[in-house]
């Protein structure tokens, strides 16, 4: 649903009535040596829960920032958003610099402390840092509820 009002403060919280299952997958490539973006747009409201990241060719030293991002400027014209969101257009930094391993395929796997809403428009963005000489593939599987109300 989009331009939903509910928004859950506990896990607790969510429950057939308000939410639906709808995780997500998204593959990239990170280009060796360089920072690379990411982004799974979010098409309708939902209420993020965690994640898990894995990559193929990871070296050690690689990190994982993760971000929510106002990429198409949906919120831009909103008075005062620069004040708000001084990062703008980065709504919220979720994990800076989160260091991976680099002998597993699974490198992360991230539960919420408590659930989070994002709205439909937006993107969840993971910036792969690599330090390597070879580029990364790299496959996110996020846990997303879609808001039914």
């Amino acid at each position: 649903m989009i331009n939903s009002t509910y928004s859950p403060k506990r896990f607790e919280d969510l429950n057939a009535d308000t939410c639906m299952l709808n995780a997500q997958g998204i593959s990239g490539t990170a280009i060796a040596g360089t920072a690379t973006n990411i982004d799974l747009h979010i098409t309708d409201d939902h209420i993020f829960t965690g994640m898990t990241v894995m990559a193929n060719s990871s070296a050690f030293g690689d990190t994982l920032t993760l971000q929510v991002v106002d990429k198409d400027s949906l919120l831009a014209n909103i008075p005062g958003i620069s004040t708000m969101y001084p990062n703008y257009p980065v709504l919220r930094q979720f994990g800076t610099n989160l260091c991976i391993v680099s002998d597993a395929q699974t490198k992360l796997t991230k539960e919420g402390t408590y659930p989070a809403k994002v709205i439909a428009g937006l993107y969840i963005r993971i910036i792969y840092t690599s330090v390597g000489s070879i580029n990364v593939d790299l496959s996110v599987n996020y846990e997303l509820h879609k808001v039914l109300v």
